[in-house]
């Protein structure tokens, strides 16, 4: 299988990061991905730089990064993507945006202690001195996930986007109606997919 061919390639060479752009087809619902963006994206182990069909033509210095959005569930698997998050961000002095979307369905008694839970999850995240190099944000919404992340990286005009993803995760025949798949298909920018490698007990 392509899928195994990706990830064999990847360990025997030590491929650090994969960088492919996509193109896409409007349809009724959703945008589709090529096929082998889609393969590579399910099967890769390293780092995964998706340039979507959305993305404009760049009229500045490509390397140019300002405004950077990691989007975080708050799993612990999440830990290792924030660290290139957080490099990105020190390395060119981007301002850091942490995006947490809360379901629509949850229903909280307390709607304002789970967001003051939920963005003290998100300043244990960031090193104390972060402030002087990235002043990170910490946003706190509620939808649908793949949604709101768009929204708000059209209104930040963000650069760039960051998501995690749980070393065993296994996407299902359904994996055009994720969160994943739907921001690649339709952000603005790219999309830095970072497969969880840390171990924990």
């Amino acid at each position: 299988m392509i899928e195994n061919a990706i990830q064999e390639w990847t360990a025997v060479h030590g491929i650090d990061l994969i960088v492919i752009g996509t193109h896409g087809w409007r349809g009724i619902q959703r945008l589709l991905l090529g096929s082998t963006a889609e393969l590579i994206l399910r099967g890769a182990t390293c780092p995964v730089l998706t340039v979507g069909p959305h993305v404009p033509k760049v009229e500045c210095d490509p390397e140019y990064i300002d405004r950077i959005l990691f989007a975080t569930d708050l799993t612990q698997a999440i830990e290792y993507a924030v660290s290139y998050a957080l490099s990105f961000a020190h390395e060119r002095c981007a301002h850091l945006t942490l995006l947490h979307v809360l379901a629509r369905d949850s229903h909280a008694r307390d709607d304002n202690r789970v967001k003051a839970c939920c963005e003290h999850e998100h300043r244990r995240l960031v090193p104390s001195d972060a402030v002087a190099w990235c002043a990170p944000q910490f946003v706190i919404t509620q939808g649908d996930p793949a949604q709101e992340i768009l929204n708000y990286v059209e209104t930040d005009n963000s650069d760039l986007i960051v998501l995690g993803l749980p070393r065993d995760k296994v996407f299902s025949s359904h994996f055009r109606t994720g969160v994943t798949y739907s921001v690649v298909s339709g952000a603005p920018c790219p999309v830095l997919t970072i497969r969880d490698v840390l171990q924990y007990s």
